[in-house]
């Protein structure tokens, strides 16, 4: 109880007296083991928060037309974080668009600037606070990510060759190489399918499964890691994991080393509640060392599985496909007549296949599921967790987030504390997009404006959630006490107001 009490007056005195700031960093830093440490030698947690809207069609970090770069940067600084993710997409670094004043209306002069200048505002900002930035190509084409439709699984697509990619990383590392505090470059977001060409990233393991045609993340890694470090040699490489961030394991990096060099590579994953089902089936691919033709035909099953298990089995559908099946039984065992049975025999001919397929799908599904915290971190340790338990090098969880309070949330704030892992969190954002879009034509369609997970409320100067930001300032210290214990106890949301 004292140390949730003194977690909450922390949060206070942060919040309204700035007692938490990030302080200067002795550069370069370097990997070393399990950690990043200065030039000292002395461990440097990346405490980060994502600030994306430059990966979208407005190509600029969302915010800007409330509050200030400065504003928002000594916010970032006072809750805590030293760092910050930003996303960009490789059409506004090519295209680097006049960018609409209504966007970035709280700039000093927000008429005639392209997204770089505005880029270069922002990075100042972070960095007159003692806010590191690492630059992250998220996507390829403008928009939001992430899904195997969006042309941007992979680092290429028919508009933007790989060309593109090597060039922004390697003139944004240029743009940036006298300024320590842009300390990394977040190579590529997510590799994953895209299905429009047929192509799946994998592990130096290229053998060719038709119809796909598996791509080489690992070659492709390194490619874009010498064009950072041609440019700014000091500069950290961070490589994204396999299959949305959600698996590296530890043979695939033992047999296939990436080719850089060591000091500069940081792994990085991602970690969300709905990623459970895919870890569920990834963990036994690292387990028994699989290979990419039976990881990606096993990964396929369980993609079918999992919805089968999922959508099938529930009482609506279980009511139907037994309906279903008294039909195809009435029709095949006497000479009574359906009524309109051109049509419901066909369905129920399908709907009962699918409904025995998901009867065989549920006992693998239920041998997987993760129902416990300690199946939940052996899970983790087997498909990214390794490197930091092996020394391999840093880990990063690049994404998580949560809207409310959750035991997926608890379980991965206890994981990340015992392992004291560096951190990403998903997002600064109170907004997918600014309120100003929609009449410009320039929102995510498939979206609301609202990003729940965001750490702001709409003025972006307000705490919108209190307990998740004292969860995450309880990772902040790389001296802490690796127990965990939950801000929230067993009681409802913490609010300031109640301190």
């Amino acid at each position: 109880m004292l140390l949730l009490l003194g977690m909450r007056l922390t949060l206070l005195l942060s919040l309204c007296c700035g007692a938490l700031g990030a302080p200067e960093v002795a550069f370069p830093l370097r990997a070393s083991g399990r950690d990043v440490v200065d030039r000292n030698g002395k461990r440097v947690k990346l405490s980060c928060v994502a600030w994306h809207g430059a990966h979208t069609k407005i190509f600029v970090p969302n915010g800007l037309s409330k509050r200030s770069p400065q504003e928002i940067a000594a916010r970032i600084s006072e809750m805590g974080f030293n760092c910050v993710r930003m996303p960009y997409c490789t059409e506004g670094f090519v295209h680097n668009p006049i960018i609409k004043p209504v966007y970035i209306s709280k700039l000093s002069d927000p008429s005639n600037k392209t997204a770089l200048q505005v880029l270069d505002e922002v990075v100042a900002a972070l960095t007159a606070n003692n806010i590191m930035t690492i630059l992250n190509n998220h996507n390829t084409n403008a928009g939001w990510c992430c899904d195997i439709l969006d042309h941007s699984g992979v680092w290429y697509n028919d508009r933007f060759p790989e060309s593109d990619w090597i060039s922004s990383l390697r003139d944004l590392s240029k743009r940036y190489k006298d300024n320590p505090y842009v300390a990394g470059f977040d190579i590529r977001n997510e590799p994953r399918a895209a299905l429009q060409t047929g192509e799946y990233p994998v592990w130096a393991d290229t053998k060719t499964f038709w119809p796909l045609t598996f791509v080489d993340w690992r070659e492709a890694a390194e490619r874009g890691a010498a064009a950072v470090l041609e440019q700014k040699p000091d500069a950290l490489i961070i490589v994204e994991l396999l299959n949305h961030g959600q698996y590296l394991c530890a043979f695939q990096v033992r047999d296939f080393p990436l080719r850089v060099p060591k000091e500069r590579i940081i792994w990085s994953p991602h970690e969300f509640h709905w990623f459970s089902n895919g870890v569920n089936w990834w963990q036994d691919v690292c387990r028994d060392e699989l290979s990419s033709t039976p990881a990606l035909l096993g990964g396929l099953t369980l993609g079918i599985a999992m919805p089968l298990y999922d959508n099938f089995l529930t009482k609506e559908m279980v009511a139907l496909a037994c309906a279903c099946i008294c039909l195809l039984i009435i029709r095949l065992s006497t000479s009574v007549k359906v009524p309109c049975g051109r049509i419901l025999m066909p369905i129920s001919i399908v709907v009962s296949i699918v409904f025995l397929l998901a009867l065989v799908a549920a006992p693998v599904v239920d041998s997987m599921n993760i129902d416990t915290y300690e199946k939940f971190a052996k899970s983790r340790d087997l498909v990214w967790g390794h490197f930091v338990l092996d020394n391999t090098g840093p880990l990063w969880i690049g994404e998580f987030g949560e809207s409310n309070p959750s035991e997926w949330w608890n379980w991965t704030m206890k994981y990340m504390r015992e392992r004291d892992i560096d951190f990403s969190y998903w997002a600064l954002d109170s907004d997918f997009y600014p309120p100003e879009a929609v009449e410009n034509g320039d929102h995510i369609t498939n979206r609301g404006q609202d990003d729940v997970y965001g750490l702001l409320s709409p003025d972006y100067h307000t705490v919108r959630h209190d307990w998740k930001l004292l969860d995450l300032q309880a990772l902040m210290d790389p001296n802490h006490d690796r127990t965990w214990t939950s801000t929230l106890g067993d009681h409802a949301t913490p609010k300031i107001e109640e301190l």
